[in-house]
């Protein structure tokens, strides 16, 4: 009799599952370049913050292929850590020992309200339209993303209606107004040739049901394709660099102390200041997750928490894969924090795994290969360019716009909700920000309709919390 708790993955998707693990790391591996420099704005080595990140990549997503055993990867997320740097440390002063120590509490919080029945009691309190709706926005989210980073768009802004903030970027106001590139050049050459790769290997799937690896196929042609362009740059690549490596010991544990969890109690204005970017912290980490899991689990063709799993959900204990899923992925704030780098998520960039074929655990676990593998080899993955990545990022978005057919959009009362949500994901640049929008929505919509009893108690609760947060952000 087989064990059920032995982690089972069928010996024939075995490497269909890797190359989905490989597809996944490659649309995300960015963080691992990205967040060292924005997080050492706020006084954090960068050397360190890159072995952070990758070590909490690593054990996040081993946690989710072996104990939630679904093919999902977790990092330290974007947005999070601009939130830390900019805010938490910038705006309010802390000291970024102080802010970990703040981000792990806020971790911890998480964490615990994730064993407990409250976690089934805030997934059931959010309507189904909405449901629907943050998958389709964050479908929304990553195309355009993909868009981006592949360079086909441009932003103009007139003269007088931005500023210049620390570090030498430049904040616009909404005078801003996106464009197609005017010009083709090497990046939007590379995307196009991974994007019209993946389309046609997609559609031959289709048609003879075969497997022909349409991602990590586009993603790899587009990289060589990007070597005379200039774009895939080989030049003066370290094959190793075991630098990074020795720097985590500068910023494990560090939080432990003074300045950082000893220094916060120090005057009552930091201490209450602290409670309130816990609670921040904690409604962000809390929703983002839900918005996260319930949109990515449900990409067409894939349903990882299917209909089955979600009745699991509603019975009472831990059995579903949605449970473990949503317990495991409450450790990334304390786990993040206690490695020295900002909360870890769950990544929406999972859904390109999922597009390629993951199914099991085992795509998250060589997720968590590959960013350990990033210590020693980081100038090697380095090497493919965001241009030949954005293409995966694009088609992904593409197989989560389906779920907008499970909106009855006719009736206002869902629709606009609905709407506000899968507008304000992607255009707010947010995930948060339009899960915001369309709870907002919900709540005052039936609120004036006279259905203010049929409210369930904790959407009332979290939607009292976001004003208060956009209370808090305007104080700030």
């Amino acid at each position: 009799m087989e064990n059920p708790r032995r982690p089972h993955w069928p010996t024939p998707a075995i490497p269909q599952e890797i190359v989905c693990g490989l597809t996944t790391f490659l649309t995300m591996s960015y963080i691992l370049f990205v967040n060292p420099v924005i997080v050492s704005e706020s006084g954090l080595p960068a050397a360190a913050v890159f072995t952070a990140t990758a070590l909490a990549a690593a054990v996040g997503s081993f946690l989710l292929g072996l104990v939630a055993r679904v093919p999902l990867a977790m990092a330290p997320g974007m947005g999070l850590n601009t939130f830390f740097t900019y805010t938490i440390c910038g705006v309010m002063g802390f000291h970024w020992r102080e802010a970990l120590a703040i981000t792990f509490i806020g971790g911890l919080f998480h964490f615990l309200i994730m064993i407990t029945s409250l976690r089934k009691t805030l997934v059931n309190a959010i309507p189904q339209h909405l449901k629907m709706a943050f998958g389709v926005g964050l479908g929304l989210f990553i195309a355009y993303i993909g868009l981006k980073n592949a360079g086909f768009l441009v932003f103009t802004t007139p003269a007088g209606q931005y500023e210049m903030a620390q570090g030498g970027a430049l904040i616009s106001n909404s005078s801003a107004v996106p464009g197609f590139v005017g010009a083709i050049g090497g990046p939007q050459v590379v995307a196009l040739t991974g994007l019209a790769i993946m389309m046609a290997l997609l559609a031959l799937e289709r048609k003879t049901g075969e497997s022909y690896v349409a991602l990590p196929v586009g993603i790899v042609a587009a990289a060589f394709v990007g070597i005379p362009l200039g774009v895939t740059n080989l030049y003066g690549m370290e094959f190793i660099d075991l630098t990074s490596i020795g720097g985590i010991g500068e910023v494990f544990l560090s939080f432990w102390g003074h300045p950082g969890l000893f220094s916060l109690p120090a005057a009552p204005e930091k201490a209450l200041l602290a409670v309130l970017v816990v609670l921040v912290l904690l409604l962000t980490n809390v929703m983002d997750s839900i918005g996260t899991l319930i949109g990515v689990g449900q990409v067409q063709g894939a349903e990882i928490f299917d209909q089955g799993d979600m009745e699991k959900f509603s019975r009472p204990g831990g059995e579903s894969k949605l449970d473990k899923t949503l317990i495991v992925n409450s450790l990334g704030g304390s786990l993040a924090a206690a490695l020295g780098t900002t909360t870890a998520t769950t990544y929406i960039e999972s859904v390109t795994g999922i597009v390629a074929g993951g199914r099991t655990g085992l795509t998250a676990v060589v997720v968590g290969v590959m960013f350990l593998l990033c210590l020693p080899l980081s100038g090697f993955f380095s090497v493919i360019p965001s241009a030949a990545i954005a293409p995966a990022l694009i088609v992904a978005g593409a197989f989560m716009i389906p779920l907008v057919g499970r909106i009855d959009w006719v009736n206002f009362e869902e629709g606009f909700p609905a709407f506000m949500t899968i507008v304000c994901i992607p255009l707010t640049y947010g995930f948060i920000h339009g899960i915001a929008a369309g709870v907002l929505s919900h709540v005052v919509i039936q609120l004036a309709v006279g259905k203010g009893r049929e409210l369930h108690p904790m959407l009332v609760a979290i939607a009292a919390v976001f004003i208060a947060v956009i209370v808090m952000e305007a104080v700030h």
